[in-house]
C-alpha cells in the first residue's frame, strides 16, 4: 500500500488521515502547484475488480461536475501503475458526528444553521436527477474556514442518477441502517429525493435530542423497527421541542413518502423557520464538552456504539471513523411554567453514585443525596450551569434568578 514519501501522479504523499474498507485518505502535495489535497487511494484488490473500477470511476466522474460551497470539492481521479486514486478538497474542522460525540446535541437555532446549507447542497443533488442516498452526521462535516464555520457534504460515494437502472437492482440495499428511509430499506428501485429528505430529518432529530427515531444496539434491531413501523419516541418527549418544529421533523420522517415535504429544502427551510418563531431553547446551555467526571454519570447511562462506515468517495480529511455514540435520555418532563420549586429529574439508569449532575431541565438536577431544601437546590443549581442567553426570559417562559 502507499505510504508517505511515495508518488502518486503529481502528487507526493505526506501522511495518512483516516483508512476504511475501501481505501486511504492521504494528505498529499501537488508537486507542480503545491497545493495540498486529501488523496484517496483505492485498495489494490478493489483496483483489480473492473465491475468496481467502472462504479468508482463513474462516481468520481459524477462529483467532480458538482460545483456547490457546501458539496466537498473533488478531481478527476488518476491511475498510476494500476493504483486509482481521486484528489479531493482538504477540510480542516471535524464532522457532525464528531461535534455530537462532545456536546450530545444541539440548539434548534444551531441545528438551523447546519441543516440549511447542507439541504441546499443536497437540493442541487436531487435537481440534477441524483439521490445521494447515504446522509449521516458522519457525511456531514464541519470545515473551518476565514468565514467561520461552513458545513459540507463529504461522501457521494452512493450518489445514484434516479434514471439509472444499471448499476442499481430491486433487493440493493445502500445507506446506512439508522438514517435509511423504509423505501431504501426495502430495497426498491425507485428511491428518489425524498430519501435524502427522510436522511436529514433523522439528522435533525438527533441533533435536538442527541438519539435516533429508531435506537437501537445493532443496525439489524433498528432495521426491524423501521419495517415494521413501530412507532418512535416524539422529540419533545425527549427533550425541548416546541410542537411548530416537532411537526416539521414528523412529517419529514413520514413513512409514506407523498406526505413529506416536496423538496429537501422545503424541509429545512420549514425547519429553519420554526427554530426562529418562539421554539424555547434547552433552559440550561446544550453545547458543552462531555468530557468532565460531571457528565459521567449521564453519559455511562446508555452508550450505543453505531455503524463505522468508509465507502464510495468519501472525504474524510480527519480520524473519524465511528458514527456518534449514542446517549439514550430519559424523556424529560415539560418545561416549568412559573418560578415554582422545580421537579426533581427522572433517574438515568444505570447511573453510578456521583456528584450533582446538571440535567437538561432549568434548576433541576440529578442527586445522590435525599431530596435537597428548594434554596440549596437553586443556589446549586446556578453553581453549576454553564450561562445561555436561553437560560431565562421571555423566550423560554423561565423567570431569570437573581
Amino acid at each position: 500500500m502507499t505510504a508517505p514519501g511515495d508518488t502518486l501522479g503529481p502528487y507526493v504523499i505526506e501522511a495518512e488521515i483516516a483508512s476504511g474498507g475501501m481505501g486511504v485518505v492521504y494528505r498529499a502535495r501537488n508537486r507542480v502547484t503545491g497545493q495540498l489535497r486529501a488523496l484517496k487511494v483505492v485498495r489494490p484488490e478493489l483496483g483489480r475488480d473492473p465491475d468496481f473500477v467502472d462504479r468508482f470511476v463513474r462516481e468520481a466522474t459524477i462529483a467532480s461536475q458538482l460545483q456547490h460551497p457546501n458539496l466537498v470539492e473533488t478531481h478527476e481521479p488518476g491511475i498510476d501503475g494500476g493504483t486509482i486514486y481521486l484528489p479531493m478538497e482538504l477540510l480542516e474542522g471535524e464532522t457532525l458526528a464528531s461535534r455530537l460525540r462532545r456536546v450530545v446535541r444541539v440548539t434548534p437555532s444551531e441545528a438551523a444553521a447546519i441543516l440549511v446549507p447542507i439541504a441546499e447542497a443536497v437540493q442541487l443533488l436531487n435537481d440534477r436527477g441524483l439521490v445521494h442516498r447515504d446522509l449521516k452526521p458522519g457525511n456531514v462535516f464541519l470545515a473551518r474556514t476565514d468565514a467561520g464555520e461552513t458545513p459540507k457534504v463529504i461522501d457521494l460515494g452512493t450518489t445514484r442518477d434516479v434514471e439509472d437502472d444499471e448499476h442499481t437492482h430491486t433487493g440493493m440495499v445502500i445507506g446506512s441502517p439508522f438514517y435509511m428511509a423504509i423505501e431504501q430499506a426495502e430495497g426498491r428501485r425507485d428511491i428518489d429525493a425524498r430519501a435524502d429528505q427522510y436522511a436529514l430529518g433523522v439528522i435533525a432529530y438527533q441533533m435536538l435530542t442527541g438519539a435516533r427515531p429508531y435506537e437501537s444496539d445493532d443496525s439489524r434491531s433498528a432495521l426491524a423497527k423501521l419495517l415494521r413501523g413501530d412507532p418512535y419516541a416524539p422529540p419533545s418527549t425527549i427533550a425541548y421541542v416546541g410542537p411548530a418544529l416537532e411537526r416539521v421533523i414528523e412529517r419529514a420522517l413520514q413513512h409514506d413518502r407523498e406526505r413529506r415535504f416536496p423538496t429537501t429544502l422545503a424541509f429545512a427551510r420549514a425547519f429553519a423557520e420554526a427554530a426562529r418563531s418562539g421554539v424555547s431553547e434547552p433552559p440550561t446551555s446544550v453545547h458543552r464538552r462531555a468530557a468532565p467526571a460531571r457528565r459521567r454519570a449521564l453519559v455511562g447511562a446508555a452508550i450505543v456504539a453505531a455503524l463505522a462506515a468508509f465507502g464510495g468517495i468519501a472525504a474524510l480529511v480527519v480520524t473519524d471513523r465511528a458514527e456518534p455514540p449514542v446517549i439514550t435520555v430519559t424523556p424529560l418532563p415539560p418545561p416549568p411554567r412559573a418560578a415554582a420549586a422545580p421537579a426533581t429529574a427522572p433517574n438515568v439508569e444505570p447511573a453510578p453514585p456521583a456528584e450533582p449532575v446538571v440535567a437538561p431541565a432549568a434548576s433541576t438536577t440529578l442527586q445522590a443525596d435525599p431530596a435537597p431544601r428548594p434554596a440549596r437546590r437553586r443556589a446549586r443549581a446556578r453553581r453549576d450551569r454553564a450561562p445561555s442567553d436561553a437560560d431565562c426570559g421571555a423566550a423560554t417562559g423561565i423567570p431569570c434568578l437573581d
